[in-house]
């Protein structure tokens, strides 16, 4: 029992003071260069919108235009893992390896294997827990990567907003607070869930170009 509270207690001992760190994001995020990252949802919802008062109706959404951004899901979601498997290799980041397991979760739910849509949200939290306890080193990670910071919060914030308009809750019987939502929920649903595959793959461009930098000043310092 005293093995357990002890391994427990290592765990749950921070280096990082979670509440400063959530202070210095939110600085990163309401700066000139993190603002950014609450555009991305905002894009993708006013490209429906301009669709929709253009005469796009539920069933175009449905029947042509949904499976016309499915279709660029696997491809999308296909190369972020390539690029992150790189980055893993090269660099052996904690915060690469956290993300390349998000992202095959999120391409084999894109591929519909048998399982993955309850499976895909399992993976998602067993890779959170993983997260949780590796939290010191990927905060050392991020340190004076604003850049990163703001993208990794442009990321799950476009995937929570593509969640919840899933789930209705931007609806007449919920929330209603989006125009016409009927007529637009799917074609929200799957532009906002596009946009934050394309910033997965931003992610996955800056983490392996954060790989082979910070490889090649390794390597010149040890010159």
């Amino acid at each position: 029992m005293g093995i357990k509270l002890n391994f427990l207690k290592k765990y749950l001992k921070s280096r990082h003071n979670l509440l400063t760190e959530g202070k210095e994001w939110l600085k990163v995020l309401f700066s000139l260069k993190g603002i950014w990252a609450f555009f991305p949802v905002l894009i993708a919802v006013g490209l429906v919108y301009i669709g929709h008062y253009h005469g796009v109706t539920e069933a175009q959404w449905e029947s042509v235009w949904k499976n016309r951004l499915e279709l660029t899901a696997v491809p999308v979601l296909s190369l972020t893992v390539a690029l992150l498997i790189i980055a893993v290799l090269r660099a052996k980041k904690r915060i690469d390896i956290v993300f390349l397991g998000v992202s095959i979760a999120f391409l084999c739910r894109e591929i519909h294997f048998a399982g993955t849509s309850t499976g895909v949200y399992i993976a998602v939290g067993i890779v959170a827990g993983l997260a949780f306890f590796w939290r010191d080193t990927i905060l050392d990670e991020l340190q004076n990567e604003n850049f990163h910071k703001a993208t990794i919060f442009a990321l799950i914030w476009s995937y929570f907003v593509s969640l919840v308009i899933q789930r209705r809750a931007f609806s007449a019987k919920h929330l209603d607070i989006l125009p016409d939502e009927q007529s637009v929920h799917i074609g929200l649903e799957e532009m906002t869930e596009d946009m934050a595959h394309i910033i997965f793959l931003l992610l996955a461009v800056y983490s392996l170009y954060l790989a082979f930098k910070n490889k090649i000043k390794t390597t010149n310092n040890s010159d």
